[in-house]
């Protein structure tokens, strides 16, 4: 038995859910990617969280590779293998 399941009865509640909103998925999924969504939450400062969340990526990725660097540059590349 597969661990996920969807029985005819829950597609159809779907199906009725989508009808029944008063947004398109397409709008909705436009506004989680554009971080829209949390305009109601924090007000017009929402336009920060894309960029911050990109910067925030960044610095995660280069202070890892300094402190990759900084931790086989004390033992020599010839022991990396």
């Amino acid at each position: 038995m597969p661990a996920f399941h969807l029985s005819k009865t829950s597609i159809l509640r779907g199906e009725k859910l989508v009808s029944e909103s008063k947004i398109s998925f397409w709008s909705l999924c436009l506004k989680i990617h554009t971080g829209r969504i949390f305009e109601k939450l924090i007000g017009s400062f929402y336009i920060l969280i894309v960029p911050l969340a990109a910067l925030t990526g960044l610095i995660v990725v280069f202070s890892g590779y300094i402190l990759w660097r900084r931790k086989y540059r004390k033992q020599g590349y010839n022991n990396l293998v």
